[in-house]
């Protein structure tokens, strides 16, 4: 037996080892191919071709500022970059526009920026690339510094965020007293009682920047409730009653008197609804009763708040009582009947309060009727025209309403009629005068009644009158 020859054996060995090296090195590049193609290509891209990159590819940024963006072509054919030229364009080029090599921001808004490569070889590739323009905030401004509300008004301020094209125009509203404003949401304001707070608007984009508006919240004058009254005060309580609670409410001095004389005229509600009656002498009978027999009187008071957002010049108190004085009517048994305030303008034009006070009063009563002297759109039409939105519909009178022994003079007027026999009323003349007026609706009957009362006691005042 012939050994075996070790060499020729490792020569054996040998030419197997190639050929196995050979193909496993053939599947580690086959695997290597197409198992993990991305290794060869930029990220989130696939296939050999040639692709157009943009870094970055987005762009997010302020009015005015600038960014770089650098486009570049991946897997180029050799050669194919000499000369290349890219070309930039703008979806919205007041949004953003491409120089030199950097986008630039003109305005608030989304644009998309589209990059163009022209190719040595005559490819042509694209890419795009969205900008964002955002606004920052500079600065907030306030409508009105300060203002009136009334009692349960809802009201949106109005503030205005800096510059007028702020990317984000929100408001953030904090009240220095939650008692008297509550800021609710979507920045409506809640008037919860009489007083002053500070309302604070900060732009929430930029919480350095602040303004402040001053609100006073005034007392309503009236409440809903079986019929209506002025400040909660019951009609027909007596003079001493009727001042201690204006005291209590602080709308008068503490140290304030309260005199009640006799008057040859004051305002009462009429029953044709027209307009306040202001009747000499409180005449209904064939004779006429003088103010110290019938008691009819009225006092005028300085208020120390304001009525429905304004102060009125003047408020007027109108009692009616058995008259027993000389001086005075009796302050005991004198009965208030209606009280008005007039207001001029010192604080606003006078249809500036009318159309304001309206709005206000029927947000809490509800709708008023309304009645327009025929000679107010005829002969005052500047005057008309402020007023007309809140007067639409309103009821033509002429200026001597038959069957009236009054004068109605160029009124517009606006009334409402409440349970137990009161009503409110408001009304404007050409002057642009304003009258605000709660009262008894019947004080036409109880001076009547008061009237007959007198003569039923003392007939001699028909026999002296000749009747």
């Amino acid at each position: 037996m012939i050994p075996p020859d070790p060499s020729g054996m490792e020569r054996r060995l040998n030419s197997v080892k190639k050929p196995v090296f050979l193909l496993a090195l053939l599947v580690l590049l086959l695997v290597f191919r197409v198992g993990f193609p991305a290794f060869s290509l930029a990220e989130g891209e696939a296939g050999d071709g040639p692709f157009l990159q943009l870094n970055p590819a987005e762009v997010s940024l302020q009015k005015g500022r600038t960014v770089k963006v650098t486009p570049s072509v991946v897997n180029a054919v050799k050669g194919s970059l000499r000369g290349i030229k890219y070309e930039w364009t703008s979806s919205d080029s007041q949004v953003a526009v491409f120089q030199y090599g950097s986008v630039k921001a003109l305005g608030a808004g989304s644009a998309v920026l589209t990059c163009t490569a022209s190719l040595a070889d005559g490819t042509v590739l694209t890419a795009d690339c969205p900008v964002t323009v955002t606004v920052a905030v500079t600065g907030i401004r306030a409508a009105e510094q300060k203002f009136s509300v009334m009692e349960g008004d809802v009201f949106s301020p109005e503030f205005q965020v800096l510059p007028e094209d702020a990317t984000n125009q929100n408001v953030l509203l904090t009240s220095s007293d939650e008692r008297v404003l509550s800021v609710g949401d979507g920045g409506k304001v809640t008037a919860l009682s009489a007083g002053k707070a500070v309302l604070t608007a900060v732009p929430e984009d930029s919480p350095s920047r602040k303004v402040t508006v001053s609100v006073t919240v005034a007392e309503r004058v009236g409440i809903t409730d079986k019929e209506l009254t002025f400040l909660g005060i019951p009609w027909e309580s007596n003079c001493e009653t009727v001042m201690r609670i204006l005291k209590e409410k602080g709308v008068v001095a503490e140290e304030a008197r309260i005199r009640c004389s006799y008057t040859g005229s004051a305002w009462h509600w009429p029953e044709n609804d027209l307009l306040f009656s202001r009747i000499s002498a409180w005449r209904s009978l064939p004779v006429s009763l003088s103010d110290r027999q019938t008691g009819a009187g009225r006092t005028s008071i300085a208020l120390l708040k304001t009525i429905g957002g304004y102060l009125p010049q003047t408020a007027t108190l109108v009692y009616l009582g058995d008259g027993n004085g000389e001086d005075a009517i009796d302050q005991d048994t004198a009965r208030l009947i209606g009280v008005y305030f007039q207001f001029d303008n010192r604080h606003a034009k006078g249809s500036v309060i009318f159309c304001e006070l309206l709005g206000r009063l029927e947000a809490q009563y509800g709708t008023f009727t309304r009645y327009l002297c025929k000679d107010i759109p005829k002969y005052y039409q500047d005057l008309y025209k402020e007023i007309a939105p809140v007067m639409a519909g309103a009821r033509e009178y002429a200026l001597q309403e038959p069957g009236l022994d009054v004068y109605l003079g160029e009124y517009a007027i606006c009334t409402l009629y409440g349970g137990g026999n009161t009503g409110i009323m408001l009304n404007m003349d050409t002057n642009e005068t304003v009258t605000l007026f709660y009262g008894r609706t019947d004080a036409s009957a109880l001076i009547r009644d008061l009237e007959e009362h007198i003569v039923a006691e003392n007939p001699a005042i028909l026999e002296d009158a000749g009747v």
